[in-house]
């Protein structure tokens, strides 16, 4: 069989291959199950992971106050996997953090025993030297049901974790509720048939003064594309130098002229009417130029903004929709 390979370039392939040069090492080949596709590639799986270790310091903060503790918290592994029969083996009663992301189920599992340590740390301090004593000769902690209000405490302690995530990949999830028996937990088979079985499972490692556990949350809703902010088009990639230049942006709600003597009797607890109604857009400004418009909201119990139009206007011009 005729070949266009020269052996020069056949010598110059299989030094390649030994150096590990050149391409993929067979070592770094991963095993895929084709019946079940991914979407997610390697390099998407990698900047997931990178977004969601950003947001991990705040996370420890947020838990620290009702642990009165600092937890230390590790993403462990990103992957993608089938959900279906991701609970089958699951042995009331179990703790499951059930939310809709999306229209889709989502769900945080929790180890049983550590979680309800935790809570019962919320709710009665922490541990005296002595109790801490006890608890290290009794090594076997009843697994039990978790009381209403043990619940709320721990769906709280959750929301602080799945809430900073979920913000940082553009997902939009409800309030959930925690599952402790088969009748409470939301699965796959409990929405519309033919539904994405498919998940990112995000692993960490939570370790506190209540020992070392696993958490993992399971999100619907990711694929191969960017992460959905609701934009259509690429951002402008700036040159290198100009990345790091800081600018100044204003939200502004109204304004008002005020007569200087007036201006000078303001004292604390003085009104100043706006003349606007409730619920006007708000103003986005940028180097004194209005680049958008936007509306109050929230975001993790903080004070936000949520951009409802941007807008471009050239010197000189009206207000253009982008």
């Amino acid at each position: 069989m005729s070949s266009n390979v020269d052996q020069e370039e056949v010598q110059a392939i299989l030094e390649a291959v030994r150096s590990g040069k050149g391409g993929t090492s067979a070592g770094a080949v991963e095993t895929r199950d084709f019946g079940q596709p991914r979407r997610l590639s390697r390099d998407r799986l990698q900047r997931l992971s990178r977004l969601v270790t950003t947001r991990l310091p705040q996370i420890c903060n947020e838990l620290a106050g009702p642990l009165r503790q600092q937890p230390k918290l590790t993403l462990a592994s990103v992957s993608e996997i089938n959900a279906e029969g991701l609970f089958t083996d699951l042995e009331a009663p179990f703790l499951v953090h059930c939310f809709d992301c999306g229209g889709s189920p989502g769900w945080i599992l929790w180890d049983s025993i550590t979680a309800t340590s935790w809570v019962e740390a919320v709710l009665t301090g922490p541990p005296t030297e002595k109790a801490s004593q006890d608890e290290n000769e009794d090594d076997e902690t009843p697994v039990r049901r978790l009381s209403r209000s043990e619940c709320r405490v721990l769906e709280r302690l959750l929301e602080c974790v799945l809430n900073p995530i979920t913000d940082t990949l553009g997902l939009e999830q409800s309030p959930g509720t925690l599952a402790q028996i088969p009748e409470e937990l939301v699965t796959l088979e409990d929405v519309e048939p033919g539904s994405d079985p498919r998940r990112l499972m995000l692993h960490f490692m939570i370790e506190g003064q209540k020992g070392s556990s696993d958490l993992r949350i399971y999100l619907p809703g990711l694929d191969e594309n960017p992460v959905a902010t609701g934009r259509t088009d690429e951002p402008v990639q700036l040159p290198d130098h100009l990345a790091g230049v800081e600018l100044t942006l204003i939200a502004i709600l109204g304004s008002v002229e005020v007569p200087l003597t007036e201006l000078l009797d303001l004292e604390p607890g003085d009104l100043i009417p706006l003349g606007i109604p409730v619920g006007t857009p708000i103003e986005i400004q940028v180097e004194d130029r209005v680049c958008a418009t936007a509306s109050w909201g929230r975001r993790n119990g903080l004070l936000a903004i949520k951009i409802e139009e941007l807008l471009t206007h050239p010197l000189g011009g009206a207000h253009t929709p982008c």
